[in-house]
């Protein structure tokens, strides 16, 4: 922007010793203009989404709003940042399905070696740790999956 304020404005456009009501103009004319050079700011730093949902997704997310004080927007973007680490794109069902596969074979071969306690294996805790560490992730595949299911059959 070509002017550091209202002061500035007013004075370069020389209506500083004008009448109150080309003053007045003057104003709301460097309001408009400063409106529509941070708006232009603004979309340069962020993206800009459209969502089109439902009433009663619209009336749900209005009463988590009103609850938290904050706007539909804010909660939108909350719950999409709570989610980043457990959020699993379904673009392709069968490659999810593959790699359900894939994890519940090194599910069954890891139960499988601490069940035996085969004596060159990492020791038992390391592998129920292990053992562990892949159920959780099951568990929220399964989660992710169950609620991305119910969301597509809801819409």
């Amino acid at each position: 922007m070509q002017y550091k304020n209202l002061k500035d404005y007013l004075t370069k456009s020389g209506v500083l010793k004008g009448t109150p009501d080309q003053i007045e103009i003057a104003k709301a004319e460097y309001r408009r203009i400063y409106q529509r050079e941070y708006k232009r700011r603004r979309r340069s730093q962020n993206k800009e989404i459209s969502l089109l949902i439902n009433t009663k997704l619209h009336k749900r997310l209005l009463r988590v709003s009103k609850k938290t004080g904050t706007t539909i927007q804010e909660v939108i973007i909350r719950s999409l940042e709570e989610q980043q680490y457990s959020f699993v794109e379904l673009y392709d069902r069968k490659v999810l399905e593959k790699l359900i596969q894939l994890l519940a074979n090194i599910h069954s071969e890891i139960t499988y070696i601490a069940d035996k306690g085969i004596s060159d294996t990492p020791s038992y805790n390391d592998v129920q740790n292990k053992v562990l560490m892949i159920e959780v992730f099951f568990m929220r595949m399964l989660q992710v999956q169950t609620t991305s299911h119910s969301r597509s059959t809801c819409t």
